[in-house]
């Protein structure tokens, strides 16, 4: 298969556990979803994500830790619920795994070689702005929550690229201007 194939089965595999995901969410107070983006060992070739959300409750306990930081508490994933039983992985399992090593071998990348790896990353976020997209489009997030939210893609720090993502993902009109400041260092 070619590489354009292999992604499109990772994004679809996504969007399934994606949409299974939040139509097992319970909270009454979910104001953000979270595609936390990582790689297993570090390993650039192997990348993994974590599909959780955070809520208007978690934010209130986070504020006084934040020390305040309204910005920080309410959008920084670091204060995010952590829930292991609650959110899920993508690309830990044996299916994802061979699928993701595939897709890495499609794009003639030595999985031994990390620096060659590293373009992935942005490969695998264009994946997951599609997915974001589409789970807007298909109204997945307004059927179970009754309102559109943003999906946040991201890893532990944000960026300026973060920021770009999510525009590109959510529309811009969706991402608070407390997230927007956090990305843009303020």
């Amino acid at each position: 298969m070619n590489t354009e194939t292999l992604a499109l089965k990772i994004e679809e595999q996504i969007y399934q556990k994606a949409t299974a995901a939040i139509s097992g969410w319970n909270e009454s107070d979910i104001y953000v979803a979270s595609f936390y983006s990582w790689q297993d060992e570090d390993d650039p070739c192997k990348p993994r994500l974590t599909i959780g959300y955070n809520t208007e409750r978690q934010y209130e306990s986070a504020l006084e830790e934040a020390d305040g930081d309204a910005n920080d508490a309410r959008w920084n994933y670091a204060w995010f619920l952590q829930d292991e039983d609650a959110f899920c992985e993508y690309g830990g399992d044996a299916e994802a795994e061979e699928l993701i090593q595939q897709w890495v071998a499609s794009q003639g990348i030595d999985e031994e070689d990390w620096e060659a790896c590293e373009p992935l990353e942005g490969a695998f976020n264009d994946i997951l702005v599609r997915v974001v997209r589409r789970l807007h489009r298909d109204g997945v997030l307004k059927a179970r929550l009754g309102r559109e939210i943003p999906v946040l893609i991201h890893g532990l720090e944000y960026y300026d690229e973060t920021l770009e993502i999510n525009e590109l993902a959510n529309g811009a009109e969706l991402l608070d201007p407390g997230f927007v400041a956090l990305c843009n260092g303020e």
